[in-house]
């Protein structure tokens, strides 16, 4: 009976550790498991609700998802196809795309619901339901993450022990100001019925998404909104090329301001620095009128009585103001000031240091998406987005791909496994980096964050001297540790070359035209002046000096806005000749027909070069 008992103590022992622990079981966490799953690793998601994906049942409040859903992009080629799908997640199962579920450009938030719950199903992902994380700490030797989880509903306790601890819960916090009280409406739980906003003032604190959808959806019945932003300029989406700044689903409230609407915005509030309070009526008012400058003035005068003149101009300014301020009460505020991390779990063994320049909303990540002062915690999903924030990583088209990232540096650093590459020939390499500039998705909507790595190395023979290591989506932040990323050796003194996508210098901007007449920079002969997203391609004399210093030499491909680059005489021949000076590549003339069928997915003429059926073949 004894050993009876003894063995299952040790059975509920290995039961209680695991290698990877993911807190939360939104998109990122969903897509973490399912690499993790397909390696058969040891790991287990906990999620609070008792569905995953619960995130949805709540946001967006007014139901509608601002990623996009193209299902028709005129292509058959799944890379081109998925970079204009900016719901799916990563899986080989291709019955397993969001565009199957809904018709809509911009889709009902359930169906989302709908979606990861399916993926969860079909890919066999582990996660425990109804589960709370309720604190996180490290074990006394320090090298294992202590977790104590109840469930939600029976409220019973154990404690999980894993190796690898992985954030992918989002920020469900949501930001407060000093003055806040009761009566201050949260954009998670204000009401949704519109009639509750009939012929009433609403103020609305923040300029993010959030707070202009909720504007957009209130126009109908209050009587006078207001957005108040901390901004000094509004940062519109079609202007910065980042999609996390005000998307055009959401600007229609920009034609009842400018059209003289009874709704306007005002820019350089800072609720952290400026209040509002009731008055005797409950309405609320500006809680700093000017007296304080007022006083200032009056100082100044007694110390130089000359200026007493400008004191008075200055004193009938300040009365002229809080005139104005006075009647600019209001009925209702809705604070829509997003959302933080939430630490509170976190004991003082496991508490991850905060990014300062976002506010504390996200943690500061190293860019291997480990903790900068905890080691073996990771961050996926929006809680990485502080390393990518001019890109797309803080939405399932940007982190689905940063996700499988973390998952092949984890593959490499805990396991051995070296990051996933191909070996190309010399007549094969300009056509397979020709279709993965066609067809790659992830650097597509990663611009300026993933790119592709070629490492030159010695042929085995074949009557060539050379070949090449072809590695995809990799973070151009680490290229300077390479080798011990990929686990692959001898890189240091071989040459490389990476190619990415990003705009031109002066596409992007805040309040200026970027449907200017002079936009367009097509000029094949002076391809680095390009302003639409293009490619670039960077080239080092030896390995080591990637990420470290400047590019030997750099290059690009003028820019298409269709983009798509295999027309032969603007691109094809470019490239190829770029490539030959370079790097002495030797291939077969390049026929669009040929290559076009490759991309398609058609038969290719039997008078095409044995290497574009190779190029067929090539998994991506």
């Amino acid at each position: 009976m004894f050993r009876v008992l003894i063995i299952l103590a040790i059975t509920q022992l290995i039961k209680c550790s695991t290698d990877y622990c993911i807190i939360g079981a939104g998109p990122s966490g969903l897509q973490l498991g399912y690499f993790l799953e397909k390696a058969g690793r040891d790991y287990e998601i906990f999620e609070k609700c008792d569905v995953v994906g619960c995130f949805f049942r709540t946001y967006p409040r007014h139901r509608t998802l601002i990623s996009i859903n193209k299902r028709y992009t005129g292509h058959q080629n799944k890379g081109f196809n998925e970079r204009h799908d900016w719901n799916s997640l990563l899986s080989d199962n291709d019955t397993l795309k969001f565009t199957r579920y809904s018709d809509e450009f911009f889709p009902p938030a359930d169906v989302m619901l709908d979606y990861l719950n399916d993926f969860k199903l079909y890919n066999n992902i582990s996660v425990t339901l109804n589960t709370q994380v309720q604190s996180v700490s490290r074990s006394e030797c320090g090298n294992k993450f202590v977790l104590k989880v109840a469930n939600v509903k029976t409220h019973v306790s154990h404690e999980r022990e894993c190796s690898n601890l992985i954030m992918a819960g989002g920020v469900p916090t949501p930001r407060n100001a000093f003055w806040f009280n009761d009566d201050v409406l949260q954009y998670a739980d204000m009401p949704m019925d519109k009639s509750f906003y009939e012929n009433k003032r609403v103020l609305i604190l923040g300029s993010g998404n959030s707070g202009w959808e909720t504007a957009n959806y209130l126009q109908g019945t209050a009587a006078y909104i207001h957005i108040l932003s901390k901004s000094a300029e509004t940062r519109i989406a079609y202007q910065t090329h980042y999609v996390g700044d005000v998307r055009a689903i959401n600007i229609p409230f920009i034609d009842t301001y400018q059209l003289k609407s009874l709704n306007g915005i005002t820019n350089n509030f800072n609720v952290d620095e400026k209040s509002m309070v009731q008055d005797k009526d409950g309405r609320w008012v500006r809680g700093e009128p000017l007296e304080a400058a007022r006083c200032l003035s009056s100082t100044s005068a007694r110390v130089n009585p000359q200026h007493n003149e400008q004191q008075q101009n200055r004193d009938r300014f300040v009365d002229e103001m809080n005139e104005v301020l006075g009647y600019e009460k209001y009925d209702l505020i809705i604070s829509c000031l997003g959302f933080k991390m939430d630490k509170s779990f976190f004991d003082n063994s496991a508490t991850p240091q905060m990014d300062e320049s976002s506010r504390q909303k996200f943690p500061r990540v190293n860019a291997d998406f480990e903790s900068s002062n905890v080691k073996n915690l990771f961050f996926i999903g929006t809680l990485s987005h502080v390393m990518d924030r001019n890109s797309s990583g803080g939405f399932i088209h940007g982190f689905r791909y940063t996700t499988k990232v973390l998952f092949n540096i984890l593959q490499q650093r805990n396991h051995g496994v070296q990051w996933p590459h191909s070996v190309q020939s010399r007549e094969m390499l300009a056509l397979h980096v020709l279709k993965r500039i066609n067809t790659n998705a992830a650097g597509y909507q990663m611009f300026h964050y993933l790119c592709d790595v070629i490492v030159q190395i010695p042929s085995d023979g074949n009557g060539e001297e050379w070949k090449y290591m072809y590695f995809n989506d990799y973070p151009m932040r680490l290229l300077h540790q390479f080798e011990q990323i990929t686990g692959v050796k001898n890189v240091s003194q071989a040459r490389t070359m990476i190619w990415y996508f990003d705009y031109g210098d002066n596409f992007s901007c805040v309040g200026c035209n970027t449907l200017r007449e002079d936009r367009f920079k097509v000029d094949p002969e002076n391809p680095l002046e390009a302003n639409f997203i293009h490619p670039i391609f960077l080239q080092w004399d030896k390995g080591e000096n990637m990420g470290r210093k400047m590019a030997d030499n750099k290059y690009a491909l003028t820019e298409n806005f269709n983009t798509e680059w295999y027309a032969k005489l603007m691109f094809a021949d470019y490239l190829f000749h770029y490539l030959t000076q370079t790097w002495h590549f030797s291939g077969p003339e390049y026929r669009v027909d040929c290559f076009v069928a490759v991309l398609e997915y058609l038969p290719i003429p039997q008078d095409c070069h044995p290497v574009y059926t190779h190029l067929n073949s090539i998994q991506e």
